[in-house]
């Protein structure tokens, strides 16, 4: 008999429980061994809220579980008509065919998600059950790690069912000499709206002929971890043409392409990734031209690298077809070749720099940058961020011997030439005095982002130099135009506060061991010797954000900062936004 006492907690606030913390309460109604007064307070739940915990539930799971408690909940379970997740994995092989007869067979119209992982699961689950037009619920399939002839079996089933939208495959053969009929029967499906592919080691060839008798499909989203080439993903495209989203892990080049062809084929796509484009920017063109009339968003890796860096193609591509292009980013793959060789770094071209440093670019909010790492290049392009500046140069870590061995002398036209306005630094062991020079070549910096510095840089600028290194530091303060500074390294602020004596704001990477207390002592002091610009403090990523923001009281009350006396932080506000803790004040 079910008591009547009710929970404190109304179902309003425990369907918001439910939904704040559905882990919590999936493993509290999965636990059998309550006490009196806490079964009293379960079973007093509405049925509605018992269906939002019964969500959270793999199906065999929540029939196993709650089936055969009491009458009500045996009820619920047998006589609704909530959706059933169902997930069959390594670990569940034992019970796999006792939850085909006792969940799947019986329940099948009720089926939402069904997810087979592992060649044994899947062989003894098309044994036991066959997947037709009477899962009429089923919208999401996973088939992972499993054989290809178990795919092209599941794959004939799932043609009929109505309201499938989900697929995805990962499969577990080596080598698919034709996947040409696993494509077909993907294009079949009815009412698909998202599909994912994946190979390993990612080698699925495509008969042409063969697959371009298939009907087109309704996919509108498709990540394809597979390797196609030019032509065979256009094969691909041809088919889907309500496409929105394409996602290709990598593109090869084609022999057997027709370049003249250029009628549209995607009049709907919005965003497209490639991560590793290995034929030329002629093939590139193609493509384009065929899918991108209504690009909103690129991301592209190409290997072939040098074919890409025409500026006035890029610029002529982009205008004519690509008219609402808004994200771009550009640059070359992470990962090595099928020779296993590191691909050639980009040898830079001061005219070809300076060709994308146009307004075209820039008036877009996209920046080009150029990152230096031991003298080996990479350039890349990537929608700005609007607070920080279009050309920017990285320097990443050095061997010590290499600052000494002309380096300046081989970066210095690239330096000069090119009108950096945001310097990235990420070297450990860069020496005070290259860094004097490294600024004195880069005028028009207006933003600096500084990830790591050798932890020996002094807190007194001025005493670590003499003669003509002094005259130049000198100069760089003068003239410095760095408003906005980066610190992802909290030990050097002193050094980057008297660098920086124009700078206004100054964004701090969080961490637990941050020093609040000497980070606004720092700032105040230099407020009152160099700077009386800076107005603006952020912090990155912080956790117990009321903590902090009470720590930063303390520290300005503490510290009489807050004085209206020209020594503090006057009239200021502290505010969170977008993960960010920022403390602001107003200039004297």
């Amino acid at each position: 008999m079910l008591s009547s006492k009710r929970s404190n907690d109304s179902d309003d606030t425990i369907s918001k429980k439910i939904k704040s913390k559905p882990i919590t309460l999936y493993y509290y109604a999965c636990t059998c061994a309550f006490s009196i007064e806490d079964r009293s307070c379960l079973e007093s739940l509405s049925n509605d809220i018992f269906y939002e915990i019964f969500e959270y539930f793999d199906g065999c799971d929540l029939i196993q579980a709650f089936s055969q408690l009491n009458r009500r909940l045996e009820n619920l379970i047998q006589y609704s008509s909530l959706p059933l997740t169902i997930q069959f994995t390594s670990q569940s092989e034992s019970k796999l065919e006792e939850n085909c007869r006792n969940v799947i067979i019986p329940y099948k119209h009720r089926i939402r998600s069904l997810h087979l992982s592992g060649y044994d699961i899947a062989e003894k689950f098309f044994r036991t059950c066959t997947i037709n037009d009477s899962f009429t619920r089923l919208e999401s399939t996973i088939l992972s790690e499993i054989s290809r002839e178990n795919t092209i079996s599941a794959l004939f089933y799932l043609k009929s069912l109505p309201k499938l939208s989900s697929l995805t495959i990962e499969l577990e053969d080596d080598y698919y000499p034709d996947g040409s009929i696993i494509v077909e029967f993907i294009f079949q499906l009815p009412t698909l709206k998202y599909l994912s592919i994946t190979t390993n080691p990612w080698e699925f060839d495509i008969d042409i002929p063969r697959t371009i008798n298939s009907k087109p499909s309704p996919i509108e989203r498709m990540i394809l971890n597979v390797y196609f080439r030019v032509s065979e993903l256009i094969t691909i495209v041809q088919h889907t043409p309500k496409l929105k989203y394409l996602s290709c892990i990598r593109i090869d080049d084609s022999v057997d392409i027709n370049l003249n062809d250029q009628s549209p084929l995607l009049t709907e796509l919005t965003h497209l990734s490639i991560k590793n484009f290995q034929a030329d920017f002629t093939e590139f063109e193609y493509l384009m031209k065929r899918i991108s009339s209504q690009l909103q968003i690129l991301y592209l890796k190409a290997s072939n690298f040098r074919s890409f860096l025409s500026e006035n193609r890029w610029r002529q591509l982009i205008n004519k077809h690509m008219p609402v292009l808004r994200e771009f980013h550009f640059g070359r793959p992470e990962e090595i070749d099928d020779e296993g060789h590191d691909y050639d770094y980009f040898e830079p071209d001061i005219e070809v720099l300076k060709a994308f440093t146009s307004s075209f670019w820039t008036d877009r909010n996209w920046y080009v940058q150029l990152t230096d790492t031991n003298e080996q290049y990479e350039f890349s392009i990537h929608s700005a961020d609007p607070e920080k500046s279009n050309i920017q140069l990285k320097i990443s870590e050095y061997d010590a011997n290499s600052w000494y061995n002309g380096y300046l002398e081989k970066a210095k036209p690239i330096y000069e030439a090119i009108e950096f306005t945001h310097l990235s630094i990420d070297c450990t062991d860069l020496p005070p005095n290259l860094m004097i020079q490294i600024l004195r070549l880069l005028p028009k910096l207006t933003s600096l982002e500084v990830i790591s510095l050798p932890l020996f840089y002094s807190y007194d600028l001025c005493s670590s130099f003499a003669g003509s290194e002094l005259e130049m530091l000198s100069f760089i303060l003068i003239n410095s135009k760095i408003t906005r500074v980066t610190a992802r390294q909290t030990t050097s602020i002193e050094f980057i506060l008297e660098l920086c004596p124009r700078i206004q704001y100054l964004e701090i990477e969080y961490t637990r061991d941050l020093d609040l207390e000497k980070i606004i002592g720092s700032i105040a002091v230099n407020n009152r010797t160099h700077s009386c610009y800076l107005n603006c403090i952020c912090l990155m990523n912080p956790t117990m954000n009321d903590v902090i923001i009470q720590d930063l009281q303390r520290c300005i009350n503490f510290e009489r900062l807050s004085d209206l006396n020209n020594e503090g932080f006057n009239n200021y506000i502290i505010r969170e936004k977008d993960r960010k803790i920022f403390l602001t004040w107003e200039l004297h």
